[in-house]
């Protein structure tokens, strides 16, 4: 759920200063340029109630107002879509590790950048307006919804004593339920305007289309993390919400029985202290829900989960290799006795050979030796016969 912030941070770290400086600047610049534009709407709003009230024409007061507000969505659509594409670009470069530099806030001025971005500015306000009237409706379900509740309330906690910590109560309730309903439907827009934004920063080349499908492809991923993911960043708004209304009311309603230096200064420095955790907390919303379209929703793997992994791939490709060595010294094994085996029959019928080659020498020369001795037994009788026969006087 929230694996795609932590990931965020880890790959922009060696960037991460640099990065938030370059968002800042651009945030600001918007930030001033719309603080103005709502307060002159909002006093002009102010005299045109009054005006109502008091039953005067308020016609002259529509003009200025619709002035304003014309003013505010030129602002927008030549100048602030193209700094928020800037501050988006900038993290968006510094989580894919390449170098941020401060011209990178202007990538959305460049040669052949511009047009696009006027035509997604376009959409940007197309879809605020949109997502403006299904607010206007949840919102006036919900009163629809809570007022026989608000008015069921109303008798019994009138009747305590002490009624303000039941009241306070009920309207911390009410302000997180419905904080956290609406939420649901401005974050789905904002998370698309982001997404598509950061599709255009990703390839400016493309159709403003293009970059606005991929927006919701990003969304519709297939690797259905979409639902926790949204969840989260639900939760974190809701954290966001507990601490600009709830945490700040409380404070307020502390600080009353307090001298009033005592109160203001406790108050200026917790609104310092909560815009700059709001400003970081959105920071972070912003980094996971780049790093999410980055990824395309691809399934974040935690260092434990990489571990157990390569372990269990280690301990397959172990158990692999001791079945293979198996096989082999068994197969090693059955050669060398079937070499043995043959060595063994081939030294004997070798043995058998040459023990009959030997005996049939051994008669050979037995027989040689018995036919010599015979012939020369023969012959030394001829001869002592010849010698007999010559010595022999009657033979004379």
């Amino acid at each position: 759920m929230f694996k795609y912030y932590n990931l965020a941070f880890k790959n922009a770290k060696p960037q991460n200063l640099k990065a938030i400086l370059f968002t800042l600047i651009s945030f600001i610049v918007i930030f001033l340029v719309g603080r103005v534009a709502m307060a002159m709407i909002g006093q002009q709003m102010m005299q045109l109630q009054m005006m109502m009230q008091f039953g005067q024409p308020a016609g002259p007061l529509l003009i200025p107002i619709i002035g304003v507000a014309v003013l505010v969505i030129i602002l927008f659509i030549f100048l602030g879509y193209q700094l928020l594409a800037g501050a988006i670009n900038v993290i968006s470069r510094a989580i894919r590790k390449d170098k941020v530099k401060f011209s990178d806030l202007f990538i959305a001025f460049k040669k052949g950048h511009y047009a696009k971005s006027l035509l997604l500015a376009l959409i940007t306000i197309l879809m605020i307006v949109i997502m403006s009237v299904i607010l206007y409706f949840v919102n006036k379900l919900l009163n629809l919804a809570l007022s026989p509740l608000v008015s069921a309330l109303q008798g019994p906690l009138s009747k305590m004593d002490n009624p303000m910590p039941a009241y306070l109560t009920f309207q911390i309730a009410v302000t997180l339920i419905v904080g956290f309903i609406t939420s649901i439907f401005y974050w789905f827009f904002f998370v698309l305007i982001i997404n598509y934004t950061a599709a255009y920063t990703e390839n400016p080349k493309q159709s403003a289309m293009t970059s606005v499908k991929d927006g919701f492809k990003a969304i519709k991923n297939g690797h259905k993390t979409w639902l926790k993911f949204f969840i989260g960043i639900l939760l974190i708004n809701l954290l966001i919400t507990i601490i600009t209304r709830v945490l700040v009311t409380l404070v307020q309603m502390a600080t009353g029985s307090m001298s009033q230096t005592v109160a203001q200064i406790l108050l200026v420095t917790l609104q310092i202290i909560v815009i700059l955790v709001t400003l970081f907390i959105y920071y972070a919303l912003l980094m996971g829900i780049v790093q999410y379209f980055i990824r395309r929703g691809e399934k974040v793997t935690t260092n434990s989960k990489k571990n157990k992994a390569n372990k269990a791939v280690a301990n397959k490709d172990t158990n692999n290799k001791t079945t293979k060595t198996q096989d082999l010294q068994d197969t090693t094994k059955d050669k060398v006795d079937q070499h043995s085996s043959d060595l063994k029959d081939n030294a004997k019928s070798t043995t058998q050979d040459s023990k009959k080659e030997l005996n049939d020498k051994a008669t050979q020369h037995k027989d040689d030796l018995s036919n010599s001795t015979t012939s020369h037994k023969d012959n030394l009788e001829e001869t002592a016969k010849d010698t007999i026969d010559k010595n022999n006087p009657n033979n004379k």
